[in-house]
Formats: structure tokens, C-alpha cells, sequence
């Protein structure tokens, strides 16, 4: 379950708590002895429902990323890539720094058009370039692998780009 997955989960699980509690409350009240049944079991309910999509979204937002599910993404486009030091202020140059006091940032397109950030190791950071089409491998906001695959739709090797007007 991927983290957009996961966000849709939390926001039904605590939409489904915040009705079950009114209603049940509103059957209880109007609803005769059936319906007073149905409120008491559907109030508890909607309160459990609540604490659930709480707690799922607080260890989604908050858990351990090391603890994420290992994962895949294809036809990532690289949009960016920034080093920045322990304040988070950009590294114009890095060798003046000793590279644990860095961070590796490389901002990415999915191929469902949304946009993030990974953290990664120099040697990742080195292999990717801006502009770059691949695929990855991430675990949370880590990146562990970028492999890199042509453009789709770019030009056969051996074709002259300007002679085929795609530069």
C-alpha cells in the first residue's frame, strides 16, 4: 500500500467514525427501541473507527520510515537535485564540506505527475542527472536506486536530433 493509498484509507476510516457518532446518536434518541439499539452499538462504533484512522495516519506521518515497504516507480522524471547542509541551506560547493555534514536531495516526477523529494547517498546523487527518465527503488523518502531508461519517445540512436527537429 503505497502512501496515497494509505492517506485515502486514514481519511475514510475517520469520515466513517465522525457519521456513525451523529447518527447513532440521532437513532438513539428518535429512532425507537431498535433504533436506540442500532445507535448504541453504531456511537462506540464510529469512536473506534476515529481512533483507528488517528493512530494509522500519526505512524503513517510519524513511524519509522525505515520500517516502509521497500518500493518500485516507473518513468520517474528527475526535476531537480540540491545539496544542502545540516541547517538546510544549499551547498554551492560541496568539497569544502565533510560529506556526512550533507544531505542529498533529488526531487522527482512520478509517473502519476505528482512531485517529491528523496533523501540519497552521494554515490546515487552522482549517477542522476536533472532531466533524467528512470525508474527507482525507495523506502519512504529514501532513495536506494535509479536506473535510467531512455526518453519514451525519444530518438533512435544514430538519429541526428536537429535533422529530425526534436531539438
Amino acid at each position: 500500500m503505497d502512501d496515497t493509498d494509505k492517506q485515502k484509507l486514514v481519511v475514510k476510516l475517520i469520515v466513517g467514525g465522525v457519521v456513525c457518532v451523529p447518527v447513532g446518536m440521532v437513532l438513539v434518541f428518535f429512532g425507537g427501541i431498535v433504533g436506540m439499539i442500532v445507535g448504541l452499538m453504531l456511537m462506540p462504533a464510529g469512536l473506534i473507527l476515529v481512533v483507528v484512522g488517528l493512530v494509522t495516519g500519526w505512524g503513517s506521518a510519524f513511524g519509522d520510515p525505515r520500517k516502509r515497504p521497500i518500493q518500485e516507480a516507473s518513468g520517474v522524471y528527475v526535476t531537480a537535485k540540491v545539496i544542502v547542509d545540516d541547517q538546510a541551506q544549499h551547498v554551492l560547493e560541496p568539497s569544502v564540506y565533510d560529506p556526512e555534514e550533507l544531505k542529498f536531495i533529488v526531487r522527482i516526477r512520478l509517473a502519476s505527475g505528482k512531485q517529491t523529494e528523496f533523501e540519497t547517498s552521494i554515490e546515487v546523487f552522482d549517477e542522476i542527472g536533472e532531466g533524467m527518465f528512470g525508474d527507482i527503488i525507495h523506502q519512504g523518502k529514501w532513495l536506494s536506486q535509479f536506473k535510467f531508461r531512455p526518453k519514451p519517445g525519444g530518438h533512435k540512436i544514430g538519429e541526428d536530433p536537429f535533422a529530425a527537429g526534436k531539438l
